[in-house]
């Protein structure tokens, strides 16, 4: 986020973790072929409070809107899980498994994700960064950020569920596949 904090508060703050990463992930669709698909967790969209909700949608919306805008043609699956207790809420594999599903219906596609040819890239490591061997530190993912510590570990664990393995081969933290330089 623009503020730094783990979670954005408004529709404003979000980047992405570098000026990098539009042409990247075009490189990858027009000249390697890659299918892009963004899964997110967004529980923090449900409140108990209505008016809360309303307000949390709408800011979400405007969020993606404006990220799909700073991508220009670049097509792109997004799928988000709002509900936390779900099978569609990383690390569980639902989200996963409905992109796989569509694909292997879809016209233009008919067929398989192909494990063996894909990777996933996530912010929520698990990483410890004052201690670097915590239980959830995967070898070749260097601590990249000033903070102590990821808000979770969910997309490492969403890659061992989906691949099998978190290994440096299918999963990569954000910063270390869009190359930001240690601070």
């Amino acid at each position: 986020t623009k503020s730094g904090s783990a979670i954005a508060d408004n529709p404003l703050d979000w980047r992405f973790v570098n000026e990098s990463v539009p042409d990247k992930l075009r490189s990858l669709h027009e000249e390697e072929g890659y299918m892009l698909v963004v899964f997110s967790n967004q529980s923090n969209l449900e409140s108990s409070d209505h008016v809360e909700n309303i307000v949390l949608k709408k800011y979400f919306r405007q969020k993606i809107a404006d990220v799909a805008k700073s991508l220009g043609d670049l097509p792109l699956i997004m799928m988000f899980s709002l509900k936390q207790q779900s099978n569609y809420h990383k690390p569980e594999t639902g989200m996963w498994n409905k992109v796989d599903e569509f694909l292997k219906s879809h016209k233009f596609c008919s067929q398989s994700i192909d494990l063996q040819k894909s990777f996933y890239c996530g912010d929520a490591a698990g990483r410890d960064f004052v201690n670097v061997k915590s239980e959830n530190y995967v070898s070749g993912i260097e601590p990249f950020r000033p903070r102590e510590r990821d808000h979770s570990d969910s997309d490492l664990k969403f890659a061992k569920s989906v691949f099998g393995t978190a290994t440096h081969q299918f999963f990569f933290a954000a910063e270390q596949y869009f190359s930001v330089p240690v601070v």
